[in-house]
């Protein structure tokens, strides 16, 4: 949507919405009254030992839902696989990708009222074919791991996300303009 963030604004948001996400993330934003988006693998909620994860159940995310702080986006229905290195969204018939996304768009507004208009792109893979499909399943904002922030004129479907790390934060958190190291 066009508009203005605040300067220095940061948005936070998880991929997966595992069990440490509720257990650890969630009790420190209510503290401290941070929003938050979460990219739902809708298809797999409350999977046990989803890629090594357990993912938070349905009952979970409605009390997160509740706080008030939490929006949920989606992160595929079931496409959230890795094949030699390729994800699984990439690799399905645009079919089957529209048919996916569309799925975990109905998940998110049966469950959280709410008209999904964002993909977390698996792996932060998307090909030029699934984005002209993008549409077709309603989605106008595209999110992948580029380790830089936001700027004006980004790509809709190329929205850069920086993946929170050590690393990450000594390479490029600590390079930005008023960052304090105390």
């Amino acid at each position: 949507k066009i508009g203005k963030f605040p300067k220095r604004s940061v948005w936070i948001n998880f991929d997966d919405m595992d069990q440490s996400i509720y257990k650890n993330a969630h009790p420190v934003l209510e503290k401290y009254n941070i929003p938050a988006t979460g990219f739902v693998i809708t298809g797999n909620v409350g999977a046990e030992n989803f890629n090594n994860l357990n993912l938070i159940t349905l009952k979970e995310l409605k009390k997160m839902k509740k706080s008030g702080l939490w929006t949920f986006s989606s992160h595929t229905n079931n496409l959230h696989k890795l094949s030699k290195n390729k994800s699984m969204m990439v690799k399905t018939s645009n079919k089957n990708f529209v048919d996916d996304i569309s799925k975990s768009n109905e998940y998110l507004k049966k469950h959280f009222n709410y008209d999904n208009e964002s993909l977390a792109y698996p792996y932060g893979q998307i090909d030029q074919e699934k984005e002209k499909n993008l549409k077709k399943a309603g989605i106008k904002y595209g999110y992948v791991l580029e380790e830089r922030p936001v700027e004006p004129g980004d790509d809709n479907y190329y929205i850069p996300r920086i993946l929170v790390s050590d690393d990450a934060f000594h390479q490029i958190i600590q390079k930005w303009d008023g960052f304090k190291n105390e």
